[in-house]
């Protein structure tokens, strides 16, 4: 949003925009939807679809962790056992009788859609039950076979083939996305202080290289980054 590091830096690489119509744009996209992946900016050098299988994955993997610590902290197979009943199996299940009941209630009169809510309710309970017993060289390439197909029906309902895009998660990259402004895997690996990686300070070196604005529509986009 205006007025944070992140949207300063978006600015400065170009994904939301280079002219005043364009920023405006985007703002309409992200004010009219839901705050969710649909307006997602891509900002790394990996695909869409790639980015889409993170946000999967990383729940998961946190998931895993904490059944992995809860043994690891555990040397009785009991406590072990309750632990992972108490805050894994139950928790799990309660988040299925949670979601069940809200797809009931917001798809009572779309049968169709009621289905496929429930069909993907049932797999992410199944997911996230095998974090028990699955191996991560197994669970991984799971989630990303169900990811990939997530991403595929969203591309199939919400993106736009022929006209104006209506989330920003379907928005073409700018020409010149490469430039020098982009924090890259590179500068990440020349970095020996972890204040370098701040997202404020990188802001900040960028402003330092950047051209001062001179028209008064680039004063503007400086303003709206700033959130002034």
């Amino acid at each position: 949003m205006p007025g944070t590091p992140l949207y300063e830096y978006c600015q400065q690489i170009g994904v939301v925009g280079k002219s005043l119509d364009e920023e405006e744009d985007y703002i309409i996209r992200v004010a009219e939807h839901e705050l969710n992946f649909l307006n997602y900016v891509n900002k790394t050098n990996s695909k869409i679809k790639e980015v889409h299988y993170w946000q999967h994955l990383y729940s998961y993997v946190a998931k895993k962790a904490y059944v992995d610590l809860i043994i690891k902290n555990n040397k009785s197979i009991k406590n072990r056992l309750l632990q992972i009943y108490e805050r894994c199996i139950r928790h799990t299940f309660a988040d299925l009788i949670t979601r069940c009941r809200k797809n009931q209630k917001t798809n009572s009169n779309k049968p169709l859609q009621k289905m496929k809510s429930y069909i993907r309710i049932s797999i992410d309970f199944l997911l996230a039950l095998s974090i028990l017993f699955l191996p991560k060289v197994v669970l991984f390439p799971i989630i990303r076979v169900y990811a990939n197909l997530r991403f595929h029906t969203l591309k199939k309902s919400s993106k736009v083939k022929k006209g104006k895009q209506k989330y920003n998660l379907f928005m073409s990259k700018p020409p010149d996305f490469t430039n020098n402004f982009r924090l890259t895997e590179d500068k990440v690996a020349k970095v020996n202080r972890q204040i370098d990686l701040s997202l404020r300070k990188v802001v900040m070196e960028n402003r330092k290289q950047m051209i001062p604005p001179t028209t008064d529509e680039e004063k503007s986009l400086q303003i709206l980054g700033l959130g002034q």
